[in-house]
């Protein structure tokens, strides 16, 4: 979704207004967005091209998943599935990656890749079958230990709910044994939940 700046155009988070004094008329403003299960209308990600210009071939908007001084080389973690989105990634202290994300599938649900340290490939996508299709905006993190921490919110088709599921690295280290899914609180203001480790000093606060 996107929107074209006006004269008038005006930006807010919260009640924090956002000013876009550098943006020109026409600069575009890209959004990733959902309704949640208040029915209210979520911002997840944002970026602002504001060299663009109408009547112009504008440059694509940046991908504000990826640092400016990133490799160019980008990897399809998603590859063979369906529509994908919400992606969450984490590090463990011996340096394996693992990536989180949801996706149409099929099955619809939360997916997972990871990539050894030692390695610059990641696995295919494993399909975390505790999860279904309102599985929505994952978060996860490593312990010291390097087993995974992921909490999500979803919902049972009546109530919203924040769920929880930890995993521990199998022999070969690109496949997780997982204890299922545990449920953290439910309501209508259980969502958008979010984990952190600190890796300091070689262990994990």
């Amino acid at each position: 979704m996107a929107w074209r700046v006006t004269a008038k155009s005006r930006l807010a988070a919260g009640r924090k207004k956002i000013a876009l004094d550098a943006l020109a008329a026409g600069a575009h403003v890209d959004a990733l967005v959902r309704v949640n299960a208040k029915q209210l209308v979520q911002i997840l990600r944002l970026s602002v091209n504001p060299n663009s210009q109408p009547g112009r071939n504008n440059a694509p908007l940046p991908n504000s998943n990826h640092a400016p001084n990133a490799s160019n080389t980008v990897t399809d973690l998603a590859v063979g599935l369906g529509w994908s989105a919400t992606p969450a990634i984490t590090a463990d202290m011996a340096g394996n990656l693992t990536a989180v994300w949801y996706s149409d599938g099929p099955p619809a649900g939360l997916w997972l890749s990871t990539r050894l340290a030692n390695s610059s490939t990641w696995t295919p996508p494993q399909s975390l079958d505790f999860t279904n299709d309102s599985a929505w905006l994952p978060s996860v993190t490593a312990d010291s230990a390097g087993n995974l921490h992921l909490v999500w919110e979803a919902s049972d088709g009546a109530v919203l709910g924040i769920y929880y599921a930890k995993a521990t690295r199998n022999a070969g280290g690109t496949t997780f044994s997982w204890s299922g899914a545990q449920v953290l609180s439910t309501g209508a203001t259980s969502y958008n939940a979010h984990l952190g480790v600190t890796h300091y000093g070689g262990s994990c606060l």
